[in-house]
């Protein structure tokens, strides 16, 4: 597949710090990300505020003004939106939240709190969501996060065991539906037991059917933006497991088949962050690389680094994550090969290059590097 230029350089932008903190104009925002030599942006509109079920409460400020600036510089706008993470939906309707094969109720685990995708009430309202950001700002493109089982996927660390880690898959709701669509017969209520009848009788047929409730809701939901804004391109947020990683474990656990998905997804955006897995500065481009095989020639791809480190206190201390990230390996992350069949990279995310710029000579050093 050709590599689309608009997709070589990209950053996140999941806040509003360009504007409250560092003071930017949506105008000098625009110019400010050119010049650094990004051609994309993936952008949290306060349209569909991060896990919000309802308008955030601060003002839309700059978002229509924001895709216009940058549209007036080349800058291709992906309309982001979290799809299987929504806390404000969960807390008021506790049916929401997944069960794992052991029976245990999901619990918020920092800022996360996912949602199991065939939840239907909720795919209505996100669609409807979608739809009227998508009419409001007219995006080049729409980005939908977290279509998938739910799971933090960030503590799947690569010396630890898939025993040990919880599927979500396993709620009344889930298990019911799988049942009306199948000819097993086992207890809905009772997680443990259901999860030993389908290891046993019907294990492949459970993994394809959760693929497909994934392809289904994504379906629907690009079915919604397409039809108020008709060219828009779909990306997702894609989880940077190898097919050998925990036996699977991006099909079986978490529902996402690149094959399946790249029917109907454009862009994968592969969150291919080495410090969060405690992986090596080349693993990105691999990770990467390797999707894009997985996708048959249907979809791009594109890699996103991070910039600091993440998840080192706290509840997270346990993981002994490490505590720095060398400009080098910023720099070694960001690999523009043209040789690469990965469309472009992606940082994650604009408020920490920003800051970084501003506290250190090493920001200040990587941003001479995007400029160059």
């Amino acid at each position: 597949m050709n590599k689309s230029a608009c997709l070589r350089r990209g950053i996140k932008i999941y806040d509003d710090a360009w504007h409250t903190e560092h003071h930017f104009s949506a105008e000098a925002l625009a110019v400010w990300l050119k010049e650094h030599g990004f051609t994309f942006v993936i952008h949290i509109s306060s349209f569909l505020g991060r896990g919000a079920s309802t308008k955030p409460d601060h003002p839309q400020f700059h978002d229509i003004e924001l895709r216009s600036a940058l549209s007036n510089q080349g800058i291709f706008y992906f309309l982001c939106m979290d799809f299987g993470n929504d806390l404000l939906e969960t807390r008021s309707n506790p049916d929401l939240i997944a069960v794992d094969q052991y029976g245990d109720r999901q619990q918020q685990y920092d800022w996360y709190l996912g949602i199991v995708p065939n939840q239907s009430n909720h795919l209505s309202l996100k669609c409807e969501q979608l739809q009227n950001a998508t009419l409001a700002i007219q995006p080049d493109g729409v980005h939908i996060g977290f279509i998938r089982w739910p799971g933090f996927w960030e503590n799947w660390l690569a010396n630890y065991s898939r025993s040990n880690m919880s599927d979500y898959s396993y709620d009344p709701v889930t298990l019911s539906r799988f049942q009306e669509d199948s000819d097993h017969d086992f207890d809905p209520y009772d997680a443990p037991r259901a999860f030993a009848y389908i290891q046993q009788h019907c294990k492949e047929e459970f993994v394809q059917w959760k693929c497909e409730l994934v392809l289904a809701s994504l379906t629907a939901l690009v079915s919604s933006a397409k039809a108020v804004c008709g060219n828009v391109k779909t990306a997702i947020n894609t989880l940077p497991f190898f097919q050998s990683d925990f036996n699977q474990a991006h099909r079986e656990v978490f529902g996402q088949d690149i094959a399946l998905l790249s029917l109907v997804v454009d862009v994968f955006e592969v969150m291919a962050y080495h410090q969060i897995l405690d992986r090596e500065a080349s693993w990105p481009t691999r990770i990467s690389e390797d999707i894009y095989s997985r996708a048959l020639g249907n979809s791009e791809v594109i890699s996103s680094t991070q910039l600091r480190p993440w998840y080192t206190q706290g509840l997270h201390a346990e993981h002994r994550r490490r505590h720095t990230l060398s400009v080098g390996e910023a720099i070694a992350a960001m690999d523009e090969r043209w040789h690469s069949p990965i469309s472009g990279r992606c940082i994650f995310n604009l408020t920490d290059l920003l800051r970084w710029q501003k506290a250190t000579d090493e920001g200040k050093q990587f941003c001479y590097y995007l400029r160059s």
